[in-house]
């Protein structure tokens, strides 16, 4: 009897390796495409450069912002207001979540809130933001929870809710307790959905805190934005919208690979 052929684990792993590039190529080809067309056309001045600007001037203008330390001081301005903001919608976010899945009398209360609020323009509360907290940091913060929160508490929710009853039924009749019940089954079973909202919280945390810059801030990128735009500077104000794109690219990227890993486990 022959023995079972073995895979060479080195030839898995280089294959994973050859997928990955394959993938960050495909990935990197139509923005890179679009950045060449961008040139090409500012180039031959089909785009103006007074309102577009183009790649190579926008390339320019990062030693000089770096030099100055603008451009450093703007990023940890608007990832510490992200953060912060994060880690204070996702805490309450998960109970509120986890509370309106496990009971239906919380969720018929608090339901129809959770919608209106999810559905409003948050950006239309920032008056009474600077009459309340005034303009700076305190102001983003709340305005980042408001853009940041509902879509944890949804996908938490609706985690919860479609836990296997199977699960549940099996898990009572081994006589696991509330505790048991709420640790080893439903949470687990939940985590994925619970992961997707924590995912889908990044791309709107960002997103609140450039927004709430704009109208609110005293520095970080979205400031930078609106101060450089008030002056035509738009080789500075195309470098901050680039920054901001690749810090929220890489953010969600992180959290997706930690979905996945949730989702195969």
């Amino acid at each position: 009897m022959n023995p079972p052929m073995q895979i060479p684990s080195q030839g898995l792993g280089t294959r994973r390796r050859s997928n990955v590039w394959r993938v960050v190529g495909l990935g990197l080809a139509f923005p890179v495409a679009v950045v060449v067309l961008w040139q090409v056309l500012a180039s031959a001045g089909v785009l103006s450069k007074q309102l577009f600007s183009e790649p190579s001037a926008i390339a320019g203008q990062l030693g000089p912002e770096i030099e100055a330390g603008d451009l450093p001081a703007n990023i940890l301005a608007t990832l510490r207001e992200s953060v912060v903001g994060y880690v204070l919608a996702a805490i309450p976010g998960l109970l509120i979540g986890l509370a309106m899945g496990l009971w239906r009398r919380v969720d018929y209360a608090l339901e129809p809130l959770v919608i209106g609020l999810y559905s409003a323009p948050v950006v239309a509360l920032y008056p009474l933001l600077i009459l309340w907290f005034g303009i700076g940091f305190s102001a983003i913060v709340v305005l980042v929870i408001l853009f940041t929160i509902f879509p944890i508490i949804v996908n938490t929710a609706l985690g919860v809710r479609l836990v296997d009853p199977v699960l549940v039924r099996t898990a009572t009749s081994f006589g696991a307790s509330r505790r048991e019940m709420l640790l080893k089954v439903i949470l687990p079973a939940a985590l994925p959905s619970i992961v997707s909202g924590l995912q889908l919280a990044v791309g709107r945390c960002f997103t609140g805190a450039v927004v709430a810059e704009l109208f609110i801030g005293t520095a970080g990128l979205g400031y930078a934005i609106g101060y450089y735009a008030n002056y035509l500077q738009m080789d500075a104000v195309f470098l901050n919208i680039f920054v901001i794109g690749i810090i929220g690219v890489t953010a969600t990227l992180a959290m997706g690979r930690l979905e996945r890993r949730f989702h195969y486990c």
